[in-house]
């Protein structure tokens, strides 16, 4: 993913700027993740976005998706299918929940210990509030997870007993 593109997202817009980074891996193409967002549709009060809206916005930028809940698999099986996923080339977004809210980021990377992600909601830079920090400036994405963190992360994420462990794998 381009490095320019390491956005700090609007408010609620964790959905669009996921599948901006999205299509600047698969399509090498920039897309600006406002104009996504108001693109973007199974939105709810305050822009909260259902899972359907990020298929919708992929498939209409002819992206393939696919679906997965993995609530039954045992972490280390998690992690694997992650890891093993993006190592086929294709990106992953995932429903994570981060201090109380619902929030998607997109895998794009990964090493044995962990895994690297955009995230929207990194930390902003102090002289651009809209572009964020990068965790470890040598590896893919801004943000990057320990497999433990992660998965503490995406184990809690999901409406109550829906999205639990979803995955939209990216084609």
């Amino acid at each position: 993913m381009d490095k320019a593109l390491f956005y700090r997202q609007t408010l609620n817009n964790c959905g669009p700027y996921a599948v901006m980074a999205v299509l600047n891996v698969l399509k090498n193409q920039t897309y600006n993740p406002e104009k996504l967002a108001a693109e973007m549709t199974w939105r709810m009060h305050k822009n909260l976005t259902f899972p359907q809206g990020l298929i919708n916005l992929l498939h209409k930028y002819r992206v393939s998706t696919k679906e997965f809940v993995l609530k039954n698999k045992s972490d280390s099986e998690k992690i694997d299918w992650i890891k093993n996923t993006v190592f086929e080339g294709r990106p992953v977004i995932v429903l994570i929940k981060v201090k109380h809210i619902q929030h998607y980021v997109t895998i794009i990377g990964y090493d044995e210990h962990g895994l690297m992600a955009y995230d929207s909601l990194q930390e902003k830079t102090k002289d651009n509030p809209r572009k964020t920090v990068t965790d470890k400036p040598l590896y893919a994405g801004n943000r990057y997870y320990t497999n433990e963190e992660f998965l503490i992360l995406w184990n809690k994420g999901g409406y109550k007993i829906f999205f639990r462990n979803w995955a939209l794998v990216c084609f």
